[in-house]
């Protein structure tokens, strides 16, 4: 991003992660005669917060395309008809607005009952022949039926989870776009997220 203004310069913090990674902290400068040396304590501190802030707080930062003015100037020219504020698309940039989050590791909750076994005790070969495959064809049985109940449950929480994250996500736009319901329609939101998310995520070369 050019800086035009000195008195409105704003960066996103993508674009100060680019410059972190780009200009590693160094090493202290030697001392050349009476000159002081040069102190990198607050340099250092400041590195160490960006980049513990980053990696907790706005992990999908590091996700980002680099360098940031190439997807930049791509996400601004097609979000330019919507008529969004600089402010605007630069809290929407850091907050990852559209970007789809990584799922955290989860425990399927979905489990089937342990049923009894039947005891299988016969008065002959025939009728212990006969209870063994009554066993087996049940077992199978409940063995398919607790695959369908998984799957079934998966694509459950699947769908769930993506319409929260979508609800999340228009509910954060919500507090970052003034007037947001009275300006755009549903359509336009959800484009305003898909465009995010395409750019941002990585889906879209720039």
């Amino acid at each position: 991003m050019k800086i035009l203004d000195p008195q409105c310069a704003v960066l996103t913090n993508s674009e100060v992660l680019s410059f972190m990674r780009s200009h590693p902290p160094r090493k202290p400068d030697p001392r050349v005669g009476g000159y002081p040396v040069t102190d990198l304590r607050g340099l250092w501190s400041v590195q160490r917060e960006f980049t513990d802030y980053t990696e907790t707080i706005t992990p999908h930062l590091l996700s980002y395309p680099d360098p940031p003015s190439k997807f930049m100037r791509t996400l601004l020219q097609r979000l330019q008809k919507f008529n969004l504020t600089k402010p605007e698309v630069l809290v929407m940039i850091n907050l990852g607005v559209g970007v789809k989050k990584a799922p955290e590791a989860r425990q399927e909750a979905i489990e089937v009952p342990n049923e009894e076994e039947e005891e299988m005790v016969g008065n002959g070969d025939g009728d212990l022949l006969d209870k063994v495959e009554r066993h087996l064809d049940s077992a199978e049985g409940a063995d398919r039926a607790q695959a369908e109940n998984r799957a079934a449950g998966h694509e459950d929480v699947q769908m769930q989870d993506e319409q929260e994250e979508d609800n999340s996500d228009i509910t954060v736009l919500n507090t970052i776009v003034e007037e947001m319901y009275d300006r755009f329609t549903d359509a336009d939101i959800k484009e305003i997220l898909q465009i995010c998310g395409e750019i941002l995520g990585g889906s879209e070369n720039p």
